[in-house]
This record gives structure tokens, sequence and C-alpha cells, in this order.
């Protein structure tokens, strides 16, 4: 059986969002500085040691702050795309029991309505803990940035959760079995049973 490009598309978005992925690319980008950081000693090593040295600096100078300009644009560009965008829940969601709405829509087959109610519990769980304020009218956008202010620890969870909700939300992409369940472990594991 050859992969469809949708069922393709949702396992590279899964892989994406995971943390064992992030670890893999933090891991190969510390190797880029390693390697960056022998080739500037190399380059010190071939322009007569000490008189290199100001020229070296400079270099490493320019590319680091190359390397942080790029990683701002990149997460501004990512923040951009769902900053104005509202949630657009269901009517009352906030006094609703979401956790049995999404096992509803799940036992259905469901899975886009069922994540995006499992998203709805995980925002509900979070506002009982003080961490954000719910209302019908905020943004993911504002939820992540009340979570940063209140320094919450799971932020990339939450962060690749709210990625995945957006795809299927707002990007129009379907979820299977798998991914809801993958969710739904990662949240009770959390302690989410609303």
């Amino acid at each position: 059986m050859i992969p469809t490009e949708s069922y393709v598309e949702e396992r590279i978005e899964l892989i994406l969002a995971s943390p064992d992925f992030r670890s893999y690319v933090t891991e190969y980008f510390e190797r880029f500085l390693r390697w960056l950081t022998e080739q500037i000693a190399r380059l010190v090593g071939s322009l007569g040691g000490f008189k290199g040295i100001p020229i070296a600096v400079f270099i490493t100078i320019i590319t680091a702050l190359l390397l942080v300009g790029l990683f701002f644009a990149l997460r501004s560009w990512r923040m951009r795309k769902y900053k104005h965008t509202t949630l657009k829940p269901p009517a009352d969601w906030v006094n609703s029991d979401a956790w049995a709405q999404c096992s509803l829509y799940a036992q259905r087959k469901e899975y886009e309505k069922a994540i995006i109610w499992l998203f709805l519990a995980y925002l509900k769980f979070l506002s009982e803990l003080g961490l954000i304020k719910a209302h019908q009218s905020k943004t993911n956008f504002q939820y992540e940035m009340e979570l940063v202010q209140n320094r919450y620890a799971r932020l990339p969870l939450f962060r690749s959760f709210k990625n995945v909700f957006n795809a299927i939300r707002y990007g129009g992409k379907s979820a299977d079995e798998g991914v809801y369940r993958y969710w739904r472990e990662k949240l009770v594991e959390l302690g989410v049973t609303i």
C-alpha cells in the first residue's frame, strides 16, 4: 500500500511536533556550533596566531549575529501565522465537559473534532491551575503568552499541541486515531482529566 499525500503530511507534522525531534535538532545544532568553533580556531592558526585573533573574533560575532537574527526571524514568522486567529470554540466551552466531548467524538471516529475538544480540555485544565484565563475571544497566541509570563514548565508541550491543533482546526488537516491517542496520553500524564 502506498501512503497518501495527506497521510505523509500528517506523519511529518507529528514527527516535527514531537519532543524527540526537537532534541535531535538541538543535538545537530550543537555539533554545528562545535564544528564552527573548530573552523575558527583553524582560521586563527592559519592567520598567524595572535595577529589573526581580531579577524576570527569579528567573523565569530558576525556569524553569531546572523544565527540569532535568523532564529528570531523564523520565530516571528511562525508566530505571526496564527497570532490574530481567534480560537472560535463552541459556545460556553469553558463550562462544558470538554473531556467527555472529546471521548464522544473519538468513539465516533471523528478524530479532528476529538482533538479540538482535547485541546479545549487542556486549556480548561490550564485555566483551573490559574496559568491562563480562558475566554471565548482569546487566541492561542494570547494563551501562549500567558503561559510564557507564568513560566509554565511544559511550554514546549503546549506549543507542540497548539501547532497540531492549529493545523487541524485552521489548516484543514485530518487526524487519525494515532494522533489522537498520542495527545490524549500526553495530557493524561499531565493530569488532565477534566
